[in-house]
């Protein structure tokens, strides 16, 4: 009885869990993005804006609101009420603010916020809304990009009052060792090769020495 179909499949079977198990590793740590996508009054500019997660953030952490833009050819965007760098209240600022212009009808804006609010309990905190227009006449050819709520928890327990908080000193980050991550990938790379290897030489494409017909 020829055992080579039964084999193959094995193999196949191994490589289809691997390749499951890389994947499963690789999404468990993506980040979930929202698109929201309007159109001005005018239907002369398109926006797409992809945010974050809404939820699970503390002092120091970056949000970060990227925006395509599709407008007529030749129109230039009026950047006169896009958010620039610095404070916008006095717990959220802007770190960052990029335009690029891909095409004569397409371009990104990308925006990085920075928020650090002292709270005591969960609270739903709000980036405010900004218009994008095009031209000299923004009363014509303009979009709003909507406020965005996010939840917002504090690091410190609620139980506790402001005297009994003692600021700690900047750390630096500790590094984290990279070996047994190595390890495991050559690992994963020898079982991979073994099995192509393996299927290769079963089908003939591969052989270790002359064999008769």
């Amino acid at each position: 009885m020829n055992n080579k179909p039964i084999a193959t499949a094995w193999i196949i079977l191994l490589q289809m869990i691997l390749v499951v198990l890389f994947t499963s590793m690789n999404t468990s740590h993506a980040e979930q993005v929202t698109t929201t996508v309007l159109q001005s009054k005018s239907k002369k500019i398109q926006i797409a804006l992809h945010t974050p997660r809404y939820f699970g953030y503390t002092a120091g952490d970056t949000i970060q609101h990227m925006i395509d833009i599709s407008m007529p050819s030749g129109s230039d965007i009026n950047t006169h009420h896009i958010p620039a760098k610095g404070a916008i209240s006095d717990w959220l600022d802007v770190i960052d603010v990029q335009l690029h212009k891909q095409s004569s009808t397409q371009s990104t804006l990308r925006i990085q916020y920075q928020v650090a609010k002292s709270v005591k309990t969960t609270e739903l905190l709000e980036i405010p809304a900004f218009k994008i227009s095009l031209g000299q006449q923004p009363e014509v050819d303009s979009i709003t990009v909507p406020a965005w709520t996010f939840s917002y928890s504090t690091i410190v327990p609620s139980r506790m009052s402001d005297a009994e908080i003692t600021p700690q000193p900047a750390q630096q980050p500790v590094l984290l060792t990279t070996q047994p991550m190595f390890g495991k990938m050559l690992i994963y790379l020898f079982a991979t090769a073994t099995c192509l290897g393996y299927l290769l030489w079963r089908r003939g494409y591969w052989r270790f020495q002359a064999k008769k017909t």
